[in-house]
């Protein structure tokens, strides 16, 4: 697999940055509409993997004293 890198412009007048902000919002609420079930569901399912990976971690106690 070949790295790629893109470069993003991120120096603009505020008022671009804020109708790209604004387009971002607009994305956000059409991609949910669209498939906010689906993005649920995929948002559960990674939450479970997750809590799955943290079971397997050794849990050590430890009885140091702070000393502050």
């Amino acid at each position: 697999m070949t790295m790629r890198f893109s470069q993003l412009i991120t120096h603009w007048e505020p008022d671009t940055a804020y109708e790209i902000i604004q387009f971002l919002d607009q994305l956000r609420d059409a991609l949910c509409d669209t498939y906010g079930e689906a993005i649920a569901q995929r948002q559960r399912e990674y939450a479970q993997q997750y809590d799955q990976d943290n079971e397997e971690q050794l849990e050590m106690e430890f009885d140091d004293q702070i000393p502050f």
